[in-house]
């Protein structure tokens, strides 16, 4: 017998995810990537992006790497989920380090993912003022 197909349903317009391309660990990423990552949410849904946007969410990938590159390398547009799948790299030198200071794993992320989304904003000419103003009030 054959059991249907289980399609999860995910109501997120922001889905991150991270991928080591080098050697090493990051503490307390996870918990650290998801509180960012919901604080940019309610961002997002404050800056109109998606009724204008040529895709549904966001999913954007941190590369673990041996430099930090923030211009968001742009992969597709998962059709059949409308997703745009995007990437950055930070450092994986200064991501081990981060936990020696209160607050630089978490900012550290921020900043990766703004400029991510303001990378995405530039080229489907989105509203950019929420994400800019936002960032200014955390720095």
């Amino acid at each position: 017998m054959l059991l249907p197909l289980m399609i999860m349903v995910n109501n997120r317009r922001l889905n991150l995810g991270a991928v080591a391309l080098v050697k090493g660990k990051v503490r307390d990423s996870i918990p650290t990537m998801t509180a960012v990552r919901d604080e940019f949410e309610s961002v997002l849904s404050r800056s109109a992006w998606f009724p204008s946007a040529p895709f549904k969410s966001i999913g954007l990938i941190i590369r673990y790497a041996t430099k930090r590159n923030l211009k968001p390398e742009f992969l597709r547009i998962h059709r059949p989920s409308g997703e745009l799948e995007i990437a950055v790299e930070l450092s994986m030198e200064e991501l081990r380090g981060a936990h020696k200071e209160q607050g630089k794993l978490e900012s550290l992320v921020r900043i990766a993912i703004s400029e991510a989304l303001l990378g995405v904003a530039e080229k489907y000419e989105l509203p950019k003022d929420e994400i800019e103003e936002f960032m200014r009030k955390e720095v």
